[in-house]
């Protein structure tokens, strides 16, 4: 079988760099990063391109060098993104990070890059990061290298210490700046939330890594060689614990995230598994999340078929807290997202000591889709394993695992361990990973494999004097040298 031919994206940035088309350079630099990710969909290889990187940090500090400002750094932590949410996981990760950093962040700039941010920075996703809204500063100008331009002049000014990264994966725009940032001393720090998806940065000079779960953390060490902290996911701590079970006098589940997740590479629909866990117990329950009407609607028939009252269905589209809504909601179990799972979800859950069943297709997946949850803790494989699953769900069996999701979020995802990891701007190493997590974690097929295929470029590290001379000609070849 002939090999594909690789992808023009990538010419035609280094072409753009050679001609001095630096709007060029960033939109044909983030297509290449969208083709890697369109490449690996569905397979988790959350990959860097570092001969992407290398140009982008030549841009970065060409465009850097045209600014007329001071280089003393002033101090204090600022965060850089691309958009934010009103739902998921990234903006979250925002409120997180600020109040686990010792002063709080100073900021946050956002790039807006691929997205139009009058469409997403409505008063519910600007809460949701915990900062005031003066200290939200938005640089989504129409041609990205004003984006850029605006983004340098405002770090002259403000001078930050630690610059730390949130961005979206093909943000090249964000990418650029970071590394001008990091080239005139700002310390670069990219905590590493997408754990599926190639991103562009991970191989910025002095760029400290630190990955959320386990398998990103090996995939980043092993695959791509660079060093990463593991600093598992955290959520504040819940202000109400789960306490008592079928308060309701039957069994309350839940689901969380929105109908497009939950359907990525599954075999099974929602309503079919709603339905399915309903005509076992008999009992309520809830969806927390944004659904279109049309999802509702098949939910509502679920729920008839099942022969109960639509009431018996409780569709929550968004909540402040997900761990209070579980409480509140007397949820005995959180069915977690499938088929990959939702990683900030089960932390809230854990934070509120609410138990989790999980989804694993096969016993050779286990390790893999469960890399978040503790040694005891339930899964499921089909529909059909709901009956003996759900008839094992008693008070006290519930009890045990409340007790067990609680200890592990106390172990390893309380907010202290984030603050310890940032405090006084001394890094010290992550949490030591689990045993098992190692190579088996991977993905089948390697990460070399992919870029070259979609680039062209081979991430092989070159061996000797001869493979080094011959990276560094291809290297000054394209102007990146």
């Amino acid at each position: 079988m002939s090999t594909p031919a690789p992808s023009s994206a990538w010419i035609e940035a280094l072409a753009a760099w050679r001609a001095g088309d630096l709007e060029l350079v960033l939109r044909r630099t983030q297509a290449v990063f969208q083709q890697l990710a369109a490449a690996t969909a569905g397979t988790a290889m959350p990959g860097g391109f570092e001969e992407a990187d290398r140009l982008l940090t030549k841009l970065g500090v060409m465009l850097d060098a045209t600014i007329d400002a001071p280089h003393a750094l002033l101090g204090g932590d600022w965060i850089l993104a691309t958009c934010l949410y009103e739902a998921g996981g990234h903006t979250a990760l925002v409120r997180d990070l600020h109040e686990t950093l010792p002063l709080g962040a100073a900021g946050l700039l956002l790039t807006g890059t691929g997205h139009k941010l009058d469409d997403h920075l409505t008063a519910a996703a600007l809460a949701r990061t915990g900062l005031d809204e003066a200290r939200i500063h938005r640089f989504d100008h129409k041609r990205r290298a004003e984006t850029c331009r605006a983004l340098l002049n405002f770090l002259r000014e403000k001078r930050p210490a630690r610059l730390f990264l949130l961005h979206h994966p093909d943000d090249t725009t964000a990418a650029a700046v970071a590394a001008a940032a990091g080239a005139r001393g700002c310390e670069l720090r990219l905590l590493h939330h997408a754990d599926s998806t190639p991103s562009c940065g991970l191989f910025l000079r002095g760029l400290r890594i630190a990955d959320v779960i386990p398998r990103t953390a090996v995939f980043t060490c092993e695959e791509l060689g660079l060093h990463s902290d593991w600093l598992p996911l955290t959520c504040p701590d819940s202000d109400v614990i789960r306490k008592g079970f079928w308060k309701r006098g039957h069994l309350t589940t839940a689901l969380t995230g929105s109908v497009s997740k939950i359907a990525q590479a599954s075999g099974f629909r929602m309503p079919e598994v709603v339905g399915g866990i309903l005509r076992h117990t008999r009992g309520t329950h809830v969806h927390i999340g944004p659904l279109p009407e049309e999802t509702c609607q098949e939910l509502r028939a679920a729920v008839r078929a099942a022969g109960l009252p639509e009431e018996r269905l409780i569709h929550l589209p968004q909540v402040s807290s997900l761990a209070t809504a579980l409480v509140q909601q007397d949820v005995d179990l959180l069915v977690n997202t499938w088929p990959m799972g939702g990683a900030r979800a089960a932390v809230e859950a854990m934070a509120a000591a609410v138990p989790i069943v999980w989804y694993s297709p096969e016993p050779s997946a286990d390790r893999f889709r469960m890399q978040s949850a503790w040694e005891t803790a339930a899964r499921w494989r089909r529909p059909e394993d709901w009956a003996a699953l759900l008839n094992a769900a008693t008070p006290d069996w519930l009890e045990d695992q409340s007790r067990a999701a609680r200890g592990l979020y106390e172990k390893r995802h309380h907010p202290a361990k984030w603050r310890a990891y940032f405090a006084d701007g001394k890094p010290t190493a992550g949490m030591t990973l689990p045993p098992w997590a190692d190579s088996s974690l991977l993905p089948a097929r390697r990460w070399e494999e992919v870029l070259r295929e979609v680039t062209g470029v081979s991430a092989d590290k070159p061996t000797g004097l001869l493979g080094s001379f011959r990276q560094w000609l291809q290297r000054r070849r394209d102007g990146i040298a």
